[in-house]
């Protein structure tokens, strides 16, 4: 029977195929459910009999097919790396075999698995093997082909890829050398490699970052609401507005996805040449890869478990965090030494309320230091506050970037900012009142006075972000700093100093810490600050180094913990606006042929002797002429002088060209294959012989004569 409908499902997380009749049982697992059973005609219409009845919601499987995938963490098969669960990366499979000899036919087949379709039977989830044909050729000695590709990061038409090489940590302060690199955390580019053979023209690839909605790891019942990417692709063949969800992990462990495109569309004329045409086009392929949150922002949480970078859980690692220093960068650099020193020791839940005597220095002061600001202070998970706050971070940690940036204040209007840059991607970071995300913003106390916050005081307090999206509409973080259904708070360029209240130990701190200032708090990407001061910074530059990764070591408030270290992850693609451009330069030319690359011919086995690897047979013989022109005529002459044979190249005589349809078999090819024969198809005797090369060249015809050995015996 013919199919005519079918249904595609996409194979993706826990998978296990079960075999049909017995292959699962339910188990004493699930919920009881009180139904109507039927209504009773002798009882009042409002009486009605009722059935309890068990609904199971879990299954043994007994009996599974061989797709079986996804243990889950601590599974049955282990931790998730050793059993993750099925993705659909997109990503085709390419292989490239680079071992293969000139000239040669190969025989290959590419096979697939599928899941019990009917066109794979019952069980098996192989496809059938089709087998095709190759035949690898060198091209022509006067053939010029060549594809090169070279990729930059753009932001505002300026290359900034190059602009800063990865700093170091200076091991007795922890301040870092310079300014981190653009963004590494995109890739673009071919699939395989670029097929420059079938391309006739110079151009680039073009992936420029739209917008960007991050997600929260622990939000969807803690299976995380994914960063999702907004991108237009620029190629030759296509301009195509996409967008990329992933998923960042609550842990270390980096999530990446891919994107496919048309890239480039084959040319007519060279396809053709290898049996193809226009319709065939090059793929290309974006890729972002997004870190872990313990990298991006959740430091707290990536120390007391001990991950890759942080150390032994909980120890020497401290001192993780943003820092703020004297602008503009990268013409100054950190001043403070120690700059994360204001972090009590990790672990504590809560961490110890910091004493107020060290209220203007160490126990508060954890992000560096400005002219005329008393207190700098993030508030850190694990660190600072308690472990629950890593729901809050988490909305943050999709917008993350390693970057420094420079926050420019009005000359003349006092907490007015004029802009801000970013100064690893050379982009104007956005101004947004509604939204922290890719943008930055002030919070005022004025602007959070509104009842409904989670701290319900009137100061201002980091709780109050809350009432700001996307905090507001993440589950996760509501939970922990809950702001009420009516109330939303705005943000704003201008600064204003009002009454604002610090807290250390649990969430519930916010509501009754008694240390209070003047200041103001202001969100960037990725990251919260409070700001304490007497007067609103006017005319200057205030600098902001971030990073992703882990720092291990340093000393505070928190301990000694010796000397700093720095292991970087990958840079988060999530500076809106940046650019990442492949340019790709291609040349498939014919060149009028020279002596110099008739000198390149010659013949393979020198000396022929009997028979060689070419031959299939005894009476079969074989003699190749490599590296020829793309087209030149071989005539062979005996010692004395005798014309033996004339090969025309490309022809039926040199087997390059199927005697059938006379179709070249060796597009651009280099070689002709001599079957050892003279004109009267008699092999030729043993000695030595010479051969004539003829080709037009440049200014006339270019010719050269080289000599051979064959030792054979008579047929």
């Amino acid at each position: 029977t013919t199919l005519t409908v079918k249904t595609s499902y996409d194979l993706v997380g826990q998978v296990i195929q079960v075999n049909s009749g017995s292959g699962r049982t339910p188990l004493a697992v699930g919920r009881i459910d009180t139904v109507i059973s039927r209504i009773d005609s002798t009882l009042t219409p409002f009486d009605t009999l009722y059935t309890t009845v068990f609904v199971p919601t879990q299954a043994e499987v007994l009996k599974a097919d061989t797709a079986v995938t996804g243990g889950g963490e601590l599974g049955a098969c282990g931790p998730r790396s050793a059993c993750p669960a099925l993705s659909n990366s997109g990503v085709p499979f390419s292989f490239i075999d680079r071992n293969v000899r000139n000239n040669f036919r190969y025989f290959y087949a590419v096979t697939a698995f599928d899941v019990n379709s009917i066109e794979s039977g019952p069980t098996s989830l192989e496809s059938p093997r089709t087998t095709k044909s190759i035949r690898p050729v060198k091209p022509a000695g006067n053939f010029q082909g060549f594809g090169t590709l070279s990729t930059s990061i753009v932001g505002r038409g300026k290359r900034v890829d190059t602009l800063f090489s990865s700093p170091s940590i200076d091991a007795a302060t922890g301040r870092f050398s310079g300014p981190f690199p653009a963004t590494n955390g995109a890739t673009l580019g071919f699939v395989g490699e670029l097929a420059s053979k079938i391309v006739s023209q110079p151009g680039q690839l073009s992936l420029v970052l739209d917008s960007l909605r991050g997600g929260n790891p622990y939000d969807n019942g803690g299976n995380g609401t994914p960063t999702t990417y907004f991108v237009t692709l620029s190629s030759p063949a296509t301009t195509v507005h996409l967008s990329l969800p992933i998923v960042q992990q609550f842990d270390g462990t980096e999530n990446s996805s891919s994107l496919l495109f048309n890239a480039i569309k084959a040319d007519q004329t060279l396809a053709s040449k290898y049996g193809g045409d226009s319709t065939y086009a090059l793929l290309g392929q974006m890729s972002i890869a997004l870190p872990g949150h313990y990298y991006t922002n959740a430091y707290g949480r990536g120390c007391v478990n001990g991950a890759s970078g942080f150390g032994s859980s909980g120890v020497a690692c401290d001192y993780n965090g943003s820092r703020w220093f004297a602008g503009p960068s990268p013409q100054n650099n950190e001043t403070k030494a120690d700059p994360i020193f204001g972090n009590p020791h990790n672990g504590f839940s809560p961490p110890p309320v910091v004493n107020q005597a060290l209220a203007n220095n160490a126990g508060w002061n954890n992000a560096g230091e400005l002219p005329g600001v008393d207190v700098i202070h993030q508030v850190i998970g694990y660190q600072t506050i308690d472990n629950t706050w890593r729901e809050v971070e988490g909305v943050l940690g999709g917008y993350k970037r390693a970057a420094d940036y420079n926050v420019y204040w009005n000359a003349t209007t006092a907490g007015l900012i004029d802009s801000v840059i970013d100064v690893s991607h050379n982009l104007a970071v956005p101004f947004d009142s509604a939204f922290a995300g890719a943008s930055y913003g002030i919070l005022t106390s004025a602007l959070a006075s509104g009842a409904g916050s989670f701290d319900g005081r009137a100061e201002l307090t980091m709780t109050d972000f809350g009432c700001v999206q996307p905090f507001k509409a993440s589950a996760a973080a509501q939970s922990r700093i809950a702001c009420a259904a009516g109330t939303r708070y705005f943000m704003t360029r201008q600064a204003a100093l009002g009454q604002i209240a610090f807290f250390t130990g649990t969430r519930a701190d916010a509501q009754t810490n008694t240390h209070t200032g003047t200041g103001f708090a202001l969100h960037m990407p990725g990251g919260l600050f409070m700001f304490q001061m007497a007067a609103l910074p006017v005319n200057t530059v205030w600098s902001l180094r971030d990073y992703v990764g882990a720092i291990r070591g340093g000393k505070g408030f928190g301990g000694n913990f010796g000397s700093y270290s720095f292991t970087p992850k990958t840079r988060p693609f999530s500076a809106v606006g940046i650019n990442v451009v492949v340019a790709f330069d291609v040349a498939n030319n014919l060149l009028a042929p020279t002596f110099a690359d008739l000198k390149r011919v010659h013949t393979v086995p020198d000396p022929y002797y009997v028979t060689n690897s070419f031959e299939q047979s005894t009476d079969t013989k074989v003699i190749k002429f490599v590296n020829l022109p793309e087209k030149a005529i071989i005539r062979i002459y005996s010692s004395s002088g005798v014309l033996v044979s004339l090969l025309e190249h490309p022809g039926p005589n040199c087997q390059n060209v199927s005697a059938s349809s006379g179709v070249r078999l060796d597009p651009f090819g280099g070689e002709c294959v001599w079957n050892v024969r003279n004109r009267n198809n008699q092999v030729v005797a043993s000695g030595v012989y010479f051969y004539h090369i003829e080709a037009n060249g440049q200014g006339g015809t270019a010719r050269r004569v080289g000599r051979m050995t064959i030792v054979n015996f008579a047929q």
